[in-house]
């Protein structure tokens, strides 16, 4: 769902802002394939639930960002 609504925009993104039911790793594969460079901020609140990805030690996601904050901070 997220993908054709960024295939919509014609200029560079350069944020993209969505609540706690986005917070997935297609959403942030999406954008991420949708531009490249210069990577969009990525708003997306995680849910309080989430949990970083497996790969979060050598490769860590956009997603596993605020996570790994979230739980530094807890």
């Amino acid at each position: 769902m997220v993908g054709p609504l960024l295939d919509e925009r014609q200029s560079p993104i350069t944020a993209v802002t969505a609540d706690g039911a986005y917070d997935a790793e297609p959403v942030d594969r999406a954008i991420a394939q949708h531009q490249i460079q210069p990577s969009p901020a990525v708003i997306i609140p995680p849910r309080a639930t989430a949990v970083p990805s497996s790969a979060r030690s050598t490769v860590p996601s956009l997603r596993d960002q605020p996570i790994q904050t979230i739980q530094q901070k807890g």
